[in-house]
């Protein structure tokens, strides 16, 4: 492993986790009806707005020895462990399809392997907001459904234009076209 791959691979760990920030305030104000846009992040106790750098994945919450910085209430251990998570799922999942190349038919990254790492990567965080909000509500809310069917649907279409069928590769996750 290169530099280079090492530097992507922090950058993909750095959105993941960035996106796994995102999962947390869907997990948190969906189940309670609340819009996942406004008002922006601010502390459940004090209702105090976040500063950016106290909202940096994963980092943040260790520099604040998992505390609010006006109010010091428990910030719970959840936040950091979804963003870590998410980063790590990022990463996993280029490193099976690029690296080790385990979904046969993908084109490289660079090609048009990121469209579908893309969706793949919507789809797994939608799983984990979804399961998330499911193990502490036990309910699962529509708009995360939606959102999956739509991407699902969306990737369903593209997908036969955007992988090629080889078939001396022994075996496919999911088949694709006619044996020759």
């Amino acid at each position: 492993m290169g530099f280079t791959e090492i530097m992507f691979a922090f950058f993909l760990f750095a959105l993941g986790a960035s996106v796994g920030s995102f999962l947390n305030v869907v997990v948190f104000r969906l189940p309670r009806e609340m819009s996942i846009v406004r008002p922006s992040s601010h502390c459940p106790s004090c209702k105090r707005p976040i500063a950016w750098h106290d909202n940096i994945p994963v980092l943040a919450w260790f520099f604040l020895h998992g505390r609010c910085r006006h109010c010091r209430s428990a910030i719970s251990p959840r936040y950091p462990a979804v963003e870590f998570v998410t980063g790590l799922l990022f990463v996993a999942l280029y490193w099976f399809y690029f690296s080790l190349r385990l979904r046969a038919g993908i084109e490289p990254f660079t090609v048009a392997g990121w469209l579908i790492y893309s969706g793949h990567v919507f789809l797994v965080s939608v799983l984990l907001a979804s399961s998330l909000i499911d193990a502490e509500h036990w309910i699962i809310p529509l708009n995360v459904s939606y959102a999956a069917v739509l991407i699902g649907l969306v990737l369903s279409m593209i997908w036969p234009y955007w992988v090629t069928f080889r078939p001396d590769t022994p075996a496919q996750i999911i088949p694709y076209g006619s044996a020759r």
